[in-house]
């Protein structure tokens, strides 16, 4: 279901509803098959389809699901730091943006994932000015967790 939430998702909405229902089916079927590895990642992408419905409270409390997760399939760890940056990006957050990319492509690499790293689109590069929302002022930033969670 990657294919379905990506940076211009936002700008279809209908998209990103689609790809949080569907992702949603998938982890009870997951669940139900103990596919415990897949959970997560529909999870990380789930955050991100959250974010591009401007729905950052729910897209945190995905990655805050992610971390307590990652420590079983750390294989993960780049994809979740990769979508932290994302949703990071969106609120406006560019810094810790830049370093929660950063940390995807660490962990690409020290997971063996070397085609995640490189060529990247794990960058502020890879996002279009309309990804980039200004800074909140209301204190509803989305955490950088997944950094902080992923014992870094």
């Amino acid at each position: 279901c990657r294919w379905r939430v990506n940076r211009v998702a936002h700008r279809a909405t209908h998209v990103a509803v689609r790809a949080h229902s569907v992702l949603g089916d998938a982890d009870e079927l997951f669940q139900r098959q103990g596919m415990d590895p897949w959970i997560l990642y529909s999870l990380i992408q789930q955050a991100k389809a959250l974010a591009d419905l401007r729905r950052f409270d729910d897209a945190q409390a995905k990655i805050d699901l992610v971390v307590r997760g990652m420590e079983r399939f750390p294989i993960w760890r780049s994809h979740a730091h990769e979508a932290v940056g994302q949703v990071l990006a969106m609120h406006g957050d560019v810094e810790s943006a830049q370093n929660s990319f950063q940390a995807a492509l660490e962990a690409a690499i020290a997971s063996g994932l070397p085609g995640r790293a490189a060529p990247s689109p794990l960058s502020l590069a890879s996002l279009t000015s309309g990804d980039i929302c200004a800074p909140s002022t209301n204190g509803d930033r989305p955490a950088d967790t997944a950094t902080a969670g992923a014992g870094r």
